[in-house]
């Protein structure tokens, strides 16, 4: 993963734009949050479905994931998260849940955070700069995280 931040405000001018894999079905709206993204210094790449998600890993590993709950298929967001979390090339990669399923009536809420969403957010409630805010404190969040992890002693085993 390769987001360099300056104080939390965007990337660093000399480092790579952070890659978001946003899975969203309603065109529309991805074009919205893709053209924000955008505009916010992310590298976008946009998915009607998890097969294209899942065919550009082979590719290249996003910094960050956006999900969307309710995809046009049987496959769920939570379904996608599930594999990402099984996957070593993605085991760690922030993901955020976006929806305009609430999520807290049925516990879809609270699967997706069990299976290692960072956040939910509520379309309606989410510009794309209040998403792009979110993705910039995730991968704040995921650095400081690796940055401890690196810091701790191995630990031998007898």
């Amino acid at each position: 993963m390769g987001a360099d931040f300056n104080d939390g405000v965007g990337p660093v001018e000399s480092g790579l734009r952070p890659l978001v894999m946003l899975v969203e079905d309603d065109q529309a709206i991805t074009e919205v949050y893709r053209l924000g993204l955008e505009a916010a210094g992310f590298r976008v790449c946009v998915f009607a479905d998890a097969s294209g998600l899942f065919q550009a890993l082979d590719e290249e590993t996003p910094d960050i994931a956006v999900l969307d709950w309710h995809l046009g298929g049987i496959v769920t967001g939570l379904d996608i998260l599930e594999n990402l979390r099984l996957d070593r090339r993605t085991a760690d990669v922030p993901v955020l849940m976006l929806s305009n399923h609430l999520g807290d009536l049925d516990g879809a809420l609270d699967r997706a955070l069990h299976a290692g969403a960072q956040e939910w957010l509520v379309k309606i409630d989410t510009t794309p700069a209040k998403l792009a805010a979110s993705l910039r404190e995730a991968l704040a969040r995921a650095a400081r995280s690796q940055s401890v992890a690196a810091k701790r002693p191995a630990q031998i085993g007898y």
